[in-house]
């Protein structure tokens, strides 16, 4: 037994005992204290440390916000776990916003061992993060207070701004090597043009008010390469004896990461709209696709209508592969992982590879002996080697070189990429010997609709999945090239520390073709669009409907005959998920199919990872529809 203290915040003795069954029924034997009020969790905090702290949300006299307050006022990094038994979603995503960790609903224990395990494992984490950082500042205020000293460029000039000594840092970010190609010479000799007067004006000021702070100057050197540096100088001893010493310091570094961070967040904000576009498109997109099946059945055979109806279908289901590539690259589309081989995906993939890059270009698989396992989505890892490949051959109009490479674990760098984790990853690498690219359409590269390909020739969307698709899966990417030198796109995703169990896909197993006569079905959509159409095919297969546009309508059904419950995931009033829970309760054996237009939901994402889950992806058509419930009711 894993032993844990853990501090209970809860007014039932009762409820606190079912939780303690949960704890040791987990594998967790629990060193606790039961408090129900702030005096008394105050002074738990204080008189020692707790591995994690589970709270009711409402109790006579005290809250579970009012209690994750005084908690992270201790120890910010403490887990906080919610436990309720009347808890919308609003108000768990409301006290998840204020800080807490997680909530489960009284009765539906089930995972939360598995949840305090994750969030020790986090914490642990958090604290180490938070050290380092503190570790990382102190480091700068040592290194500053150096800087104001002796290290970083050093140089003592007179008043005209020429050298009379410097250092050897100094010398190289002149551009030299040697402190006597510098000497007696001005500054402005290896000061960018653009900077000149600027640097001039600013030796001038310096000698007038005897100092001069964080002056950035761009330096260049014989080969025309620019060096971004910061100055700060001050001005000793006065009429013609006075000196300026400068210390400057070399800003490359820093201008890349300042580049990566606004990179960074210019990346997530564009995904955050790609998603919200993509859900509110998959909605319409699934009234317009089933219409459009109502349609073309309410048509005489041969009319002349048939053929302009195929169209808007075939419109909108193009329109649903964009909302899928927008969904890839905005990180919410529905994964299916699963434990592979990445050799193997090579492999599998060579001959389709063959024919799509054409004679005119050799392809060369260099995989290594020994591949580590990752979990990862199979389908949408050959999609990112397939786009890869694609833009390759575009790359390469007159033929040439697509070598595609595996290499064995490697750890990630984290000052390049800050976004990883710890721990090993494999590399699959994608290199062609085509046109490459210049420093402007690297800083655009994953961006969605970003091309730069004829117009027709392509959406722009396909670096854009790359990208998603690699992120959702634990992955980053690297991208080198230089006009004329070609492209290498190498792409990591995080080995498996250990095997875990594989389940079934969702709804294997399940056989098609159940009947719809006698059958009832409780259908569950706040879109009005969606739902007249989705209960439309399903009355028109035979089942007997109930609509109800909110959770607590479709609970005024509970009393009647219901077969399989039709639900979106989020609904206004509490979530699909729960909803499915409370009737379940009555009825164990009743279906349940979920549906949604993305995953960018905390209770989806959750649900998603049981094997017995079923869910049917929005846009869908009325055909995968009924397949969908005949499988549930198989």
């Amino acid at each position: 037994m894993n032993r844990l203290r853990i501090l209970i915040v809860e007014d039932s003795p009762a409820d606190a005992k079912l939780l303690l069954y949960a704890l040791r029924d987990g594998g967790i034997e629990p060193a606790y204290e039961l408090v129900d009020t702030a005096e008394g969790m105050q002074a738990a905090l204080d008189r020692g440390t707790w591995d994690v702290v589970l709270s009711d949300f409402r109790m006579p006299t005290f809250s579970a916000l009012a209690a994750l307050e005084i908690a992270r006022g201790k120890d910010p990094d403490l887990p906080f776990i919610i436990i309720s038994g009347t808890i919308g979603e609003e108000t768990a995503v409301g006290a998840m916003r204020a800080g807490a960790n997680d909530y489960f609903m009284k009765g539906h224990l089930v995972r939360l061992v598995p949840a305090i395990e994750r969030e020790l494992k986090d914490s642990a984490e958090r604290r180490a993060r938070r050290q380092t950082e503190k570790d990382l500042r102190d480091s700068e205020r040592k290194y500053r207070s150096i800087i104001e000293t002796t290290d970083t460029g050093y140089v003592i000039l007179d008043k005209e701004g020429r050298v009379l000594d410097a250092n050897r840092k100094y010398v190289r970010l002149a551009g030299h090597s040697e402190l006597r190609q510098i000497l007696g010479r001005s500054v402005l000799e290896w000061t960018a043009e653009h900077a000149r007067q600027r640097n001039a004006e600013a030796v001038t000021q310096c000698v007038r008010d005897g100092r001069i702070r964080h002056l950035a100057i761009d330096y260049v050197d014989a080969n025309g390469r620019i060096t971004p540096v910061e100055i700060n100088a001050t001005v000793e001893g006065e009429g013609e004896a006075a000196r300026i010493i400068s210390l400057c310091r070399d800003m490359t570094a820093h201008r890349q990461l300042e580049a990566q961070f606004r990179q960074s967040q210019k990346m997530e904000v564009v995904g955050r709209l790609a998603g919200g576009v993509a859900h509110d498109f998959n909605n319409l997109l699934t009234a317009i696709l089933g219409n459009c099946s109502f349609l073309l059945e309410s048509l005489p055979k041969g009319s002349p209508q048939s053929s302009d109806v195929r169209e808007i279908e075939s419109a909108g289901k193009r329109a649903t592969d964009l909302t899928h590539q927008l969904l890839a690259f905005s990180r919410k589309q529905v994964l299916k992982p699963k434990i592979v081989d990445v050799n193997s995906i090579v492999k599998d993939l060579g001959a389709m590879l063959r024919r799509l890059i054409g004679e005119d270009i050799e392809l060369r698989l260099n995989l290594c002996p020994k591949s580590d396992r990752v979990k990862a989505d199979p389908g949408q890892i050959e999609q990112v080697i397939m786009n890869l490949a694609v833009n390759a051959r575009d790359a390469m109009p007159k033929g040439g070189l697509l070598t595609i490479e595996t290499s064995g674990a490697e750890a990630a760098d984290m000052d390049r990429h800050p976004e990883a984790t710890q721990g090993l990853y494999v590399a699959l690498s994608v290199a062609d010997s085509g046109t490459g690219m210049d420093q402007e359409t690297l800083a655009h590269l994953f961006e969605p609709f970003f091309t730069t390909k004829e117009k027709g020739k392509g959406t722009g969307l396909g670096l854009s999945t790359v990208y998603g698709i690699v992120h959702q899966s634990g992955g980053f990417i690297e991208v080198q090239s230089e006009p004329g030198a070609g492209t290498v796109f190498k792409i990591y995703l995080p080995v498996l520390s250990s095997k875990p169990e594989e389940g079934t896909e969702h709804g294997e197993g399940m056989k098609p073709g159940a009947p719809s006569r006698g059958r009832t079905v409780l259908l569950v959509e706040d879109d009005e669009i969606v739902r007249r159409m989705t209960g439309r095919v399903l009355r028109n297969a035979g089942y007997a409907v109930l609509e109800a546009p909110s959770s607590l309508e479709a609970l005024k059904h509970a009393g009647q005959r219901i077969d399989i419950v039709l639900t979106d995931v989020v609904l206004p009033d509490f979530s699909g998920v729960e909803l499915a829970a409370r009737l379940k309760g009555d009825k164990p054996s009743l279906e349940v199919v979920y549906m949604s237009g993305y995953t960018d939901n905390l209770v989806l994402r959750e649900i998603l990872s049981r094997p017995t889950t079923r869910f049917l992806q929005k846009p869908f058509t009325p055909d995968a529809l009924l397949q969908k419930v005949r499988e549930a009711l198989g």
